[in-house]
């Protein structure tokens, strides 16, 4: 009887002490997101927690709008592993840092600790518009107005990671989608019909039309890209 009840008191001091370290999350991450020489306004910034995953699970990810200047700040961390992603208005034309890479930045905290003077740098990239015509509206007119017919729209890397175009706006005749892609990076197009067929602007098929293309590279001094698709049917026909 007297092992048991030690047990009881050392899970239950155990215990205290993990709420207690939950309770003292008082690390902080402070930095500036930077294109280059110039701060990047209004930039986006996402932290995810590495390690430890396995606690306070609320606090594994949050996002945040940097300043006029670029600045960024969480508060209120617990220790760990964090890493810190940014991206910015597609007008910027600027690559978000964590899509095309392996190796995203990363921090350490300790318990306690203030980190201040991170920089996440970002690149300049182009660029890249999709136009889906719609001529039989087949296409949910927006997000919620789900009903299984779809069309995913991006590129593919040759390590083959999957980056999915945005769909910024959609008019009487079908979508716009866009995406920023790296300079000097091979990325393979790639338009996938979901109960839907899709062509290309020279009416092939859009599996087979991806599929002979040749890798997309970009230049800084290319010229903006845009490629056009059309809904032809539902994949009934």
């Amino acid at each position: 009887m007297r092992t048991i009840v030690v047990s009881v008191v050392a899970l239950l001091a155990a215990s205290g002490t993990a709420k207690g370290q939950t309770a003292a999350a008082t690390s902080e991450l402070r930095g500036q997101v930077m294109d280059g020489p110039k701060a990047v306004a209004r930039a986006v910034v996402t932290y995810s927690r590495e390690f430890p995953k396995d606690t306070d699970p609320t606090a594994a990810m949050s996002i945040a709008e940097a300043d006029d200047q670029g600045n960024f700040a969480f508060t209120g961390l617990m220790a760990g592993t964090y890493i810190l992603c940014a991206s910015a208005s597609p007008a910027l034309k600027l690559v978000p840092t964590c899509e095309y890479t392996a190796t995203p930045l990363k921090k350490t905290l300790q318990a306690g600790e203030k980190a201040a003077g991170i920089t996440i740098a970002m690149e300049k990239g182009a660029r890249i518009e999709f136009r889906v015509d719609d001529p039989f509206k087949l296409l949910p007119l927006n997000r919620a107005a789900a009903s299984g017919k779809e069309v995913r729209v991006g590129f593919r890397s040759a390590e083959g990671m999957m980056h999915h175009a945005i769909w910024d706006s959609r008019d009487g005749l079908g979508r716009e989608y866009s995406i920023i892609v790296p300079h000097g990076k091979p990325l393979n197009i790639v338009m996938l019909g979901v109960q839907l067929n899709v062509e290309d602007e020279l009416g092939i098929s859009a599996e087979k039309s991806q599929n002979a293309k040749t890798p997309v590279v970009t230049g800084p001094n290319d010229a903006p890209r845009r490629y056009n698709y059309k809904v032809k049917h539902d994949g009934k026909n």
